[in-house]
């Protein structure tokens, strides 16, 4: 079969995951999306700690809102940080085109209002493509900066594989929240429902409803491990401990040089060597 031009047919077009892919390549991103924490929690640890704008998108069940951000970071890669797409595209990254095409736009052109008015975003538009500029994560309005990764800048990492392997489709809104908070933790962590409700602004509900979530799709081990309690009749006291596992699994950490060459030392009984201060 040919076409009116005499050549072949153009093969299948691309599916929503290829498509997806496609820009996942085109961002250049090599392991991940990094995400300051101040996304999910402000404030630091304990009592000073604080929700960040996660926990506004998960109380309004605004799942459409949470992934449009999600894929405009992913894609704002580089200064100027920010992203020009066709509302066609939107639509399809975020799975609303089984709806009628006039209200799948809309759907998207209301989630990214949304997201500006939580000044996590702005937006203008150059032609049909829309214009999305990022700004910095905690929702206070300030420019988006390269993230850092000091002490006084951490962050949290989202696997390209959300994108790549159909999570962002896959997983309901109080998966994609607990799994966004389980990246926040440590590799194996403590974390129960109410916790989440005190640290993070997620109901304790929603956050069960997560833990639900990630288990059943295989991205979440959970069991009791016994941990020591001073205060305990027998000094211990149960936990159920959980860990990301599968396509987010976070890698355990390796050692510090510094560590590692102590620890060789102290076994070899030989003098330490002197350090060398970075400048």
């Amino acid at each position: 079969m040919h076409d009116d031009n005499g050549f072949d047919p153009d093969e299948q077009p691309a599916t929503r995951r290829e498509m997806v892919g496609a820009y996942v390549r085109r961002s250049k991103r090599k392991q991940g999306v990094g995400i300051r924490k101040a996304f999910v929690q402000q404030g630091g640890r304990g009592r000073h700690a604080r929700p960040g704008p996660l926990a506004k998108l998960v109380r309004n069940s605004d799942h459409i809102a949470l992934n449009a951000y999600l894929f405009a970071r992913m894609l704002g890669s580089s200064d100027p940080w920010d992203v020009q797409l066709d509302s066609g595209v939107w639509v399809r990254a975020l799975n609303l085109d089984d709806r009628h095409p006039t209200a799948a736009r809309s759907l998207v052109s209301k989630a990214l209002r949304r997201l500006e008015d939580d000044k996590l975003i702005t937006r203008t538009r150059i032609g049909r493509k829309s214009v999305v500029s990022l700004k910095h994560e905690s929702g206070n309005g300030d420019t988006y900066t390269q993230i850092t990764g000091e002490r006084d800048d951490p962050y949290l990492q989202i696997p390209l594989c959300y994108w790549t392997n159909d999570w962002h489709r896959r997983l309901t809104l109080p998966g994609l929240a607990m799994l966004l908070i389980a990246l926040d933790a440590e590799r194996q962590f403590w974390l129960p429902a109410d916790d989440v409700h005190k640290w993070y602004g997620v109901s304790a509900s929603t956050a069960n409803r997560g833990y639900a979530d990630l288990e059943a799709n295989g991205l979440l081990d959970s069991k009791y491990c016994k941990v020591r309690n001073d205060l305990s009749a027998d000094g211990l006291e149960r936990r159920l401990m959980r860990r990301l596992i599968g396509d987010v699994a976070k890698p355990a950490r390796r050692p510090k040089l510094e560590k590692i060459v102590a620890d060789v030392e102290t076994a070899a009984n030989l003098p330490a060597v002197p350090r060398l201060r970075a400048v």
